[in-house]
């Protein structure tokens, strides 16, 4: 790499040497007079007495770039405390430019030839691809969270640290009154590429609060017009697949308002799931849901087990003066199983079937007066599944 600074002053001498007429035996003397001192010889004057002397040190050092990071380093094992101060302060600097630097190269994709990559770029491009829009979220999330970033290139168990403080913190600004207003783009992303990382049976609790940040204003803003809702939900589809336990309810919800296939895999895992849970009515119903969205004929086998299961879903509702509608796992299953068969709702007896903006169908609208309906209902749909010219 040639040395940035002395290019420039050489350059300079030379130009200005021509633009005055000089003679040729006089450059020589002029380069020589012009000549940069090396980062080595510039770090003991970060000591100097004179405060000029430091500053003009510092700044040489800055400007030889990432060239001078041995010279500093080395003065950081100084005896001399403003020495060590001083290129402490340097190294930050620059570390600083370089990265900034090193960020306009890989976002114009010319990072080819660079020593190292940025921290956490080979995982995330094995995962989401190395588009341009990946790169630009990727920019984006070095800018917001690098040191969270580097905790992922160096440890896992670092980076679950770094991210447990970060939403610790959060917690402790709701609790102001002060939720989410900062976040931008590139942290929700930052949080969401390691929480997908982090994802085992050993999870922190913290990790429970990651939800409510994928909906947030201004990760749903770029999830819906974005030109990068692709990457983003190639990175949501992941996180979503893989969620278990407390978070499959949060992923179906999250899959039905960002219209990703991927909720049917969470949804499956509950509708397979008998756990002693008082949610489980609610879980079952908005998993029927989902095929209901995103399943296909092939689903079929997968919903019609639930046929069979009259576990009430809802309050009860009175809509004829006369009689309670309580919707049933067995009626939700019934319109799902409708919605994959593409077949007409009435011919199984969904009279009142309504579509809901937040769900396929109103869950209170495929209730029946009573079981006699329900069974009528259910044999038709037998019927229509054993006629050979369905």
């Amino acid at each position: 790499m040639h040395r940035a600074v002395s290019g420039l002053v050489l350059c300079g001498c030379l130009c200005c040497g021509g633009m005055a007429g000089l003679r040729a035996d006089q450059e020589p003397q002029r380069r020589e007079s012009a000549r940069v001192q090396s980062p080595a010889q510039l770090v003991p004057q970060l000591g100097h007495p004179h405060f000029a002397t430091r500053k003009q040190a510092m700044d040489e050092l800055v400007a030889w770039g990432v060239e001078a990071i041995p010279a500093l380093e080395a003065g950081l094992r100084s005896p001399d405390r403003e020495i060590r101060f001083r290129s402490q302060r340097a190294l930050e600097r620059v570390r600083a430019q370089d990265f900034q630097r090193r960020l306009q190269v890989f976002a114009a994709g010319q990072d080819a030839q660079e020593q190292y990559q940025l921290p956490a770029w080979g995982l995330f491009r094995k995962q989401v691809g190395d588009s341009q829009e990946a790169r630009r979220l990727f920019v984006e999330m070095q800018q917001a969270e690098p040191d969270l970033l580097l905790a992922l290139d160096n440890s896992s168990r670092r980076a679950e640290e770094v991210l447990v403080e970060r939403l610790g913190r959060l917690q402790q600004d709701g609790r102001l009154g002060q939720t989410g207003r900062h976040l931008s783009l590139g942290t929700i992303a930052s949080y969401l590429f390691v929480a997908i990382q982090l994802r085992g049976d050993d999870a922190p609790p913290a990790l429970q609060q990651l939800a409510a940040l994928f909906r947030h204003d201004v990760f749903a803003s770029a999830m819906q017009v974005g030109p990068q809702r692709e990457v983003l939900g190639k990175m949501l589809g992941v996180w979503i697949e893989g969620a278990d336990s407390w978070e499959a309810f949060h992923a179906m919800l999250l899959a039905m308002q960002y219209e990703l296939p991927q909720g049917l895999v969470p949804a499956q895992r509950l509708l397979q799931e008998d756990a002693p849970d008082p949610n489980q009515a609610v879980y079952r119903g908005f998993a029927l849901q989902v095929f209901a969205r995103f399943g296909d004929a092939s689903h079929i086998p997968v919903v019609e087990p639930f046929l069979e299961d009259a576990t009430p879903y809802g309050q009860s509702l009175n809509l004829s003066g006369t009689a309670r509608y309580q919707t049933q796992i067995r009626d939700i299953a019934l319109a799902t199983l409708v919605y994959l068969a593409k077949e007409n709702p009435q011919r199984f007896g969904l009279l009142r079937l309504r579509p809901s903006s937040s769900q396929v169908f109103n869950p209170n609208s495929v209730a029946f007066e009573n079981d006699a309906r329900r069974d009528e209902a259910i044999r038709a749909w037998r019927a229509f599944r054993a006629s050979p010219a369905r």
